[in-house]
């Protein structure tokens, strides 16, 4: 005889409820999946409740388990919402991924899987598989996914963001609420690395989703407030909040086809391009230099136009075949772009 076990935490039924329920905060876990002793994987999650009826927001941080900011920013603005403004419901779960938080790692320490690159996951497949899996079931029942990011402990990433430009109608709003965040990049993807990421697969099921992208390395307020003002804009766009839904950049970078540059020589990475940079063909993004000082590589962009969408964190050290840049070809004409040092790779 199998013994049946009923584990607590959000459902889809759960979520159309509190869709209805007003002015309040609710603290409530996910169930993930079951650990070797039997007990069940749970992660935290709070459900805003708004004072009006309106749309419900699913944001996520920590895929990746060293990507805390996000993280910190669920929390403040779940903290600092104001019921009275909020005009539907927000999910957000700051640590959707919590085996890879816990150990510090971007991969689940089970069976080594990226879980954005898992969706819409399989409830017969590995441990990772079928937590995307649930994540994806409750996820595409909101009207607006958003999922946190950054460089993790030892990259650097600008404020950017990316959706999935398939030209559906979710694409297609998806790019207009991209465009609504005010930030200088953003990243019109069509890249097939990304086809197993939630935004992608939640675009495809009909729900626009957005990434946005934010700094790294030592995580200070100002990062923190970049996920927190995203989510706010992101929110106005939506009608779930009042005051300013984000004006356009005045003249945004829009980027799509990634390469990623690995250096050969190992070594102490030393910077030259920042993350956010346009660089061209040829030019310098950093050397490595030996425990001696001296340069035993330089390290160029070998392809075009680009935006430098995460760099390693100054002075880290690095063996042969590290990613120094994630290098994303512009589409569009561009000025300056003032990158937030601090990065990610979705």
């Amino acid at each position: 005889m199998i013994s049946e076990r009923s584990v607590t935490g959000l459902a889809t039924e759960q979520l159309s409820a509190y869709r209805r329920m007003r002015n309040q905060k609710i603290k409530t876990t996910l169930y993930l999946g079951d650990l070797q002793d039997s007990t069940p994987l749970m992660t935290p999650a709070v459900v805003v409740c708004g004072a009006a009826e309106g749309p419900m927001l699913w944001a996520q941080a920590t895929i990746h388990g060293p990507e805390v900011g996000g993280l910190a920013g669920l929390i403040e603005l779940t903290q600092t919402i104001d019921l009275a403004d909020l005009k539907g419901t927000l999910v957000a779960v700051p640590a959707i991924n919590p085996l890879a938080f816990r150990q510090a790692a971007r991969l689940n320490p089970y069976d080594g899987l990226n879980m954005n690159r898992a969706f819409p996951g399989d409830i017969g497949g590995t441990f990772t598989e079928q937590a995307a899996a649930r994540v994806f079931e409750l996820a595409v029942t909101a009207d607006c996914v958003l999922d946190l990011h950054s460089g993790g402990d030892r990259a650097v990433v600008p404020h950017y963001v990316i959706y999935h430009d398939d030209a559906s109608a979710a694409s297609t709003r998806s790019r207009e609420l991209a465009h609504q965040l005010g930030l200088g990049i953003i990243w019109r993807a069509t890249d097939d690395w990304l086809s197993g990421a939630l935004f992608t697969r939640a675009t495809k099921a009909g729900v626009p989703a957005l990434i946005v992208e934010s700094g790294g390395g030592t995580l200070d307020q100002r990062q923190v407030r970049t996920f927190v003002d995203s989510a706010r804009r992101l929110m106005a766009g939506l009608g779930m909040l009042p005051g300013d839904d984000g004006e356009p950049a005045a003249a945004p970078i829009e980027i799509d086809g990634c390469a990623f540059v690995y250096n050969r020589r190992g070594g102490i990475y030393m910077p030259h391009a920042q993350a956010g940079d346009v660089v061209e063909e040829g030019d310098l993004i950093g050397r490595v230099v030996d425990l001696l000082g001296d340069v035993v590589e330089e390290i160029r962009n070998p392809k075009g136009r680009v935006c430098l969408t995460a760099v390693p964190v100054p002075y880290v050290p690095v063996e042969s075949g590290h990613m120094i840049a994630e290098a994303v070809m512009v589409k569009t004409p561009t000025g300056s772009v003032q990158p937030l040092t601090g990065g990610k790779r979705g």
